[in-house]
């Protein structure tokens, strides 16, 4: 068995494979793609493959570059997409030594999480994998969003070929409040404005405030018409740089209601439309598991933890990783004014976990006496201290892949 990057040929193999895994369709002329590896090869060095004896790929999963958001700070992370393994190949252990093979090379880049959506959770609870991020769909009478005025003279239409510099300028500022908030290049970018809404009914509009400055925008996609003939319109982003931006964009959409009926929003942390509108049992909020999240580099994680802006203090946790054993050790976390060192110890820990619950931790996904029900994890004293620093964070991560 041999795990290394896919050469173009094979990332076609693999790109195939996928197909056959989840019973996807190609267009019939499929075996003539490999007269042209230029086109159809492209990508093939974010291709971890699994390789048999015979030479034949078996298995294989495709690694994106992305920087995210954590306290305060852009870190590199691997995301995690297209993981697949042949049919006739499963139960073998391939995708074990794939993932084991990736997690390491990871750690080498500097890649300090890694993050992906599973097929099961439990599959990649095996490999250090944990929950750290919910939706929360949110299906709103469109109607409620009267409440607010409608921002007269302050809406732009947005379509594709005009300038995104206003949304990206609302981005940059919106993205430093959430920790997984994708830092977007070029590349991300014209993926999410290449669509001409008069084609696709996916329409954007930016607010301006009283200084022509814009301070929000919304993207969001006009369905198919059910067959009550409900109209719902489906927000793929809704972001703002304050709260009079997020208000205006209610006030906007509440001028939509002639159009739509209902409007479904995956709803950042830290909004409670509960209170927003003024009937709380107007608001069907559905809450369920999302994206998995991997701490890597648990040292360089912790180093560069937000620490509690004010007081002192100290603990020391007590961390297993069974798949990256170098992140396995005890380690001594002090903080005075806003400043946080830390160090490995064999001093007797405050708190005893695991890897995966860490990663809900520092994320700030659950707090500790949240994280002290999961399996292996204990708070044996410091618990005021050790909620001071690992506290709720407001998370938030659009991409999909």
């Amino acid at each position: 068995m041999d795990i290394r990057i896919a050469t173009p040929k094979e990332h076609l193999t693999y790109n195939l494979l996928g197909d056959v895994c989840f019973f996807g369709t190609v267009d019939e002329g499929y075996r003539d793609w490999y007269n042209d590896l230029e086109k159809h090869g492209k990508g093939h060095e974010n291709v971890l493959a699994g390789i048999d004896d015979q030479g034949k790929l078996i298995a294989g999963l495709r690694m994106i570059n992305y920087r995210m958001h954590f306290d305060g700070q852009f870190v590199d992370m691997c995301g995690i997409q297209g993981v697949v393994t042949a049919p006739e190949a499963r139960a073998s252990g391939v995708m074990t030594k794939v993932l084991d093979k990736c997690l390491h090379m990871m750690k080498e880049k500097g890649q300090i999480f890694s993050v992906l959506f599973p097929f099961s959770y439990g599959y990649y609870r095996k490999f250090g994998y944990e929950i750290a991020y919910q939706l929360r769909k949110a299906e709103i009478p469109i109607g409620v969003f009267c409440k607010y005025p409608f921002p007269k003279d302050a809406i732009r239409f947005w379509n594709k070929g005009d300038d995104i510099a206003d949304i990206k300028a609302v981005y940059d500022v919106f993205k430093k409040n959430y920790n997984y908030a994708i830092d977007r290049d070029d590349e991300n970018w014209k993926a999410l404005t290449k669509d001409d809404a008069l084609v696709t009914k996916r329409y954007t509009y930016i607010h301006y405030d009283v200084n022509n400055k814009p301070d929000a925008y919304i993207m969001f996609k006009a369905d198919d018409r059910k067959l009550d003939n409900t109209q719902v319109l489906s927000i793929d982003e809704l972001a703002w740089t304050n709260k009079d931006g997020l208000l205006a964009m209610f006030g906007f959409i509440g001028g939509l209601r002639p159009q739509a009926d209902k409007v479904h929003w995956d709803v950042p942390e830290g909004v409670d439309l509960f209170s927003m509108f003024p009937e709380a049992t107007d608001v069907i909020l559905n809450v369920r598991p999302s994206v998995m999240t991997r701490i890597v580099d648990l040292p360089k994680v912790l180093a560069k933890l937000r620490a509690p802006s004010q007081g002192s203090g100290k603990v020391v946790i007590d961390v297993v990783d069974k798949s990256l054993p170098c992140n396995t050790g005890k380690y001594a976390l002090s903080w005075e004014n806003g400043v946080l060192s830390v160090e490995k110890t064999e001093q007797s820990p405050d708190m005893s976990t695991t890897i995966e619950a860490m990663v809900q931790m520092v994320l700030g996904y659950a707090t500790p006496d949240i994280a002290a029900h999961c399996k292996d994890t204990t708070i044996h004293s410091q618990q005021n201290a050790l909620m001071d620093l690992f506290p709720k964070k407001n998370l938030y991560l659009w991409e999909k892949f």
